[in-house]
């Protein structure tokens, strides 16, 4: 069935797994992981956002996951 004039719902944004647009320069974030796949993927999730957004960000893997700082 065909049907007219119906609103479009607004969409509901998914909660984010990486914080890291929220960052601002001097801040950081652990993101606690054990497993390396893991730890690659949350770095690389990191280097994205800087370079989309023109950051520049410094990480550090840690035994208890992956600890990563906006410097600008």
């Amino acid at each position: 069935m065909i049907e007219q004039n119906v609103p479009i719902p607004i969409a509901k944004g998914g909660a984010a797994r990486y914080p890291f647009r929220f960052l601002k320069p001097g801040d950081s974030v652990l993101h606690p992981c054990t497993l390396r796949a893991d730890k690659k993927r949350a770095l690389k999730a990191a280097f994205r956002c800087a370079e989309y957004n023109g950051w520049r960000i410094v990480s550090r893997s840690l035994p208890e996951g992956v600890r990563i700082w906006r410097t600008e």
